[in-house]
């Protein structure tokens, strides 16, 4: 029996969208090509977003387009499965959000994560965000849920409603946020490769010390704002880019302008522009590493953008770059 996308879509709503329903949550679904892969094959993906919460989740069903209808019901119960364990949580941290009233006892953990766009069109509508980087990506805004805001290890999006409930406007929520960026551990940068000598290498870098020498224009380093040590990973560590003072002195220790590879949304990759025949052609090779490092290393819900950018040190702005 030929199964196509809309046999998929008919057994979405006939086995997914009831067992959510049954635990409280209202989704609508969408079965459509995505070419998220950008570079690798066309992907068919089963688009899955709860009403009213700009929460939604990517299930890949590209295998399932000649399956037999058993295990079609079968993947969509495990997708559904898998759905309550990210959205229940996600709706907890937001009814405990919108409990908050007070915004002078939780200003102080307020920060952003960047999104793509045009990977996270919920985020679009109902939530206070802005455009950054040559206004291709979105700053959404999001309050950590406990104290140690620093990690952000739990953490809920902020929307517009609980902007009026704080009675502030969103410029507001923007200059608290890019304050307490500045006030967080200081930025780290981490070598992935070096290609010149040894003496280049720092595992652990932080850039805002004293001192600090030069980058190899030749390397390929993470920026992130904790120090990755074995058994710790640094959190929504990509916002580091919205710090001027950070991209300047990057370009300052590097020389020269530099891409910027938004892999993850814990941390970017950057690397010179020098080792490069043109800047188009950097910018082409860089698109490749980043589809193909997020393939492999980067889970669905860390991906942050297959987009890559440029630091201009004239300029002193990150513009596209492809």
């Amino acid at each position: 029996m030929e199964n196509n996308r809309d046999t998929i879509s008919r057994r979405a709503n006939t086995i997914l969208v009831p067992m959510l329903a049954k635990a409280g949550y209202s989704v609508t679904t969408e079965v459509k090509d995505d070419d998220r892969s950008q570079g690798r094959d066309l992907e068919t993906r089963l688009i899955i977003h709860t009403k009213g919460s700009g929460f939604g989740i990517r299930f890949v069903v590209t295998d399932l387009l000649g399956a037999p209808v058993s295990k079609i019901d079968r993947a969509l119960k495990r997708c559904a499965r898998e759905y309550l364990e990210d959205i229940v949580p996600c709706h907890k941290n937001e009814a405990a959000l919108n409990s908050l009233a007070d915004y002078e006892t939780i200003r102080h953990r307020i920060f952003i994560r960047l999104q793509d766009p045009d990977l996270h069109p919920e985020f679009k509508e109902g939530f206070p965000a802005r455009l950054v980087m040559d206004s291709q990506m979105l700053a959404v805004y999001r309050v950590a849920m406990n104290e140690q805001a620093g990690q952000n290890l739990v953490s809920a999006a902020i929307s517009t409603d609980t902007l009026k409930l704080w009675q502030i406007t969103e410029e507001q929520l923007w200059e608290q946020a890019l304050e307490n960026l500045k006030r967080e551990q200081p930025t780290f940068i981490h070598t992935l490769h070096v290609a010149t000598s040894p003496d280049l290498r720092h595992p652990r870098l932080n850039l805002l010390r004293p001192g600090v020498g030069r980058l190899d224009p030749a390397a390929t380093y993470m920026l992130c704002s904790d120090p990755v040590d074995r058994g710790r990973v640094a959190l929504n560590g990509a916002r580091a880019v919205l710090n001027d003072a950070t991209l300047e002195k990057i370009g300052r220790l590097l020389g020269e302008d530099y891409f910027i590879l938004p892999s993850s949304i814990h941390e970017v990759m950057i690397t010179g522009t020098s080792p490069f025949v043109s800047l188009e052609k950097g910018a082409r090779a860089m698109k490749q590493t980043v589809a193909d490092a997020t393939a492999y290393t980067v889970s669905e819900k860390d991906l942050l953008s297959y987009k890559v950018f440029r630091y201009d040190r004239r300029k002193k702005e990150i513009v596209r770059a492809a």
